[in-house]
């Protein structure tokens, strides 16, 4: 069976809109579920584990906050036609995403599916600025789902294994950046929007 990992960090809008796309995918039958592996990516894993403030990060990134939000303008536009709300104004926090990285990682050791705990914690940062970053934040949210996640489990050092392997895995193919999608027969990779798009068409 040809696996398609696909490569997300909960901190990117992109990677939001990208899942999205997806899950839309899945829910048309243009991609079976079962061929479908979410793989964890950093984008920032230098980040202090109490993450810094939105502001000092985008400054930093971008050079100015009148470039941060040319280019959040840009993201909500893609956003709101994807049917998808974003609120950049409840975002004060750019947290550190390897403890929302390790709930998956919990999630998919028990065999379960992770995908609404995907969706869980993307809305929660990208509609209700909630720090994903924070242990009591993912319990809750897992509770949501009746996931239980516990605060030994998300401060487990030993999950890092996994998601160093995901991110060692993105690179070896050349990756920098997210969303992408990677065929595991051949390691091509392409965006997850060329890909969604493709799928849909041929569906």
């Amino acid at each position: 069976m040809n696996i398609l990992d696909i490569y997300l960090d909960f901190t990117c809008p992109y990677s939001y809109i990208g899942y999205h796309r997806i899950a839309e995918a899945v829910r048309l039958n243009a991609i079976a579920p079962q061929n479908i592996q979410y793989r964890a990516f950093q984008l920032n894993p230098n980040l202090p584990e109490a993450g810094i403030p939105r502001t000092t990060y985008r400054e930093r990134k971008f050079g100015s906050m009148e470039e941060s939000r040319r280019r959040d303008t840009i993201v909500l536009n893609i956003a709101r036609n994807e049917g998808l709300k974003i609120n950049f104004d409840n975002i004060s926090l750019t947290p550190n995403t390897r403890r929302a990285h390790r709930a998956i990682k919990i999630v998919e050791a028990q065999k379960r599916d992770s995908s609404a705990l995907y969706d869980k914690i993307f809305s929660a940062y990208f509609t209700k600025g909630q720090d994903i970053g924070d242990t009591q934040i993912l319990i809750k949210l897992g509770a949501e789902l009746d996931i239980t996640l516990t605060e030994e489990q998300l401060n487990n050092k030993d999950l890092d294994k996994t998601i160093n392997d995901d991110i060692a895995d993105a690179h070896s193919v050349g990756l920098t950046g997210v969303p992408f999608i990677v065929n595991s027969k051949d390691g091509t990779h392409i965006s997850v929007t060329s890909a969604v798009y493709a799928l849909m068409n041929n569906a």
